[in-house]
């Protein structure tokens, strides 16, 4: 599209990786520093949010990083077409995120 240079967006990297709650689990015993008071999955209200919604949700995760990395002046072009883009390819990003859980974590810090 020419907004912003090949360089800038092939050294753009986001690597994510969702746990499931046994591989937290067993990150936050192996990290030594914590017990587990308490974990549970939120019951969440299943409703339907929109390609927006999803997007904005998105960019309150990722608006800082795109901020530092590609500069201030190109964040709203770079998440309008992202929501553009989201929105073309709502059914498979809604098939993903269907089984999406949250959980509720309690640490206690060793002392």
């Amino acid at each position: 599209m020419g907004v912003l240079s090949e360089e800038k967006v092939d050294s753009f990297n986001l690597p994510t990786y969702n746990a499931t709650p046994k591989e937290l689990e067993a990150i936050i015993r192996t990290n030594g520093n914590f017990t587990i008071e308490k974990m549970e999955k939120l019951s969440q209200p299943r409703r339907r949010i929109t390609a927006n919604e999803y997007a904005s949700g998105i960019r309150a995760g990722i608006d800082g990083l795109i901020k530092k990395h590609f500069g201030d002046e190109f964040v709203d072009e770079i998440f309008n077409y992202f929501t553009t883009k989201v929105e073309e390819n709502y059914s498979i990003i809604e098939e993903k995120i269907r089984n999406v859980s949250n959980l509720f974590i309690s640490l206690k810090r060793f002392a």
